[in-house]
């Protein structure tokens, strides 16, 4: 990814509207609990929200982020590391959050926020949200090119990679 360059607002929203675009181009994976009890197949717009999640405004934040413990509550997860973006529409986003625990950080750009994102996941040794896994391992082998022992294998990931001609 990019270093920490200052875009212009068009650059900005081009690269805004790329990530949201992201997550549709993998197919959802179904979960399964350890218990085996709960399957969940995110919807594709569930993959975008679990990877960047835009919201309107600073007055939904709070609840968003409740109602999203309490759906993770019940599918027996915790709330990873989430990027948050905030403005009436992409081509107005006024903040870029990314959210641990309840820790809220404020970064300048879905750049800075995608890649602060992935380092904190990987430095907390947290996992990538359920329902986005496809496209954060897409950015960690396609961008970052790291492997780990812990990686997953999707053959939509792998597939994109090569499409794109990404050396890997």
């Amino acid at each position: 990814i990019k270093d920490f360059v200052v875009f212009s607002e068009n650059e900005e929203l081009s690269l805004v509207a790329a990530f949201l675009v992201l997550p549709f181009l993998f197919s959802p994976v179904t979960f399964k609990n350890k218990r085996g009890k709960c399957n969940w197949r995110p919807s594709k717009s569930e993959m975008r929200d679990g990877f960047i999640l835009h919201l309107r405004s600073h007055a939904e934040l709070q609840e968003t982020i409740s109602r999203r413990k309490q759906k993770y509550t019940q599918l027996a997860l915790t709330l990873q590391p989430l990027i948050i973006i905030i403005g009436s529409t992409i081509s107005d986003i006024s903040q870029y959050f990314v959210v641990v625990d309840d820790t809220y950080y404020l970064l300048n750009s879905i750049i800075a926020a995608v890649d602060c994102c992935f380092k904190i996941i990987h430095a907390l040794h947290a996992e990538y949200p359920v329902e986005s896994k496809p496209v954060w391992y897409f950015i960690q082998k396609g961008f970052y090119k790291l492997k780990t022992s812990w990686d997953t294998e999707y053959v939509t990931v792998n597939s994109l990679i090569s499409d794109v001609g990404i050396l890997v």
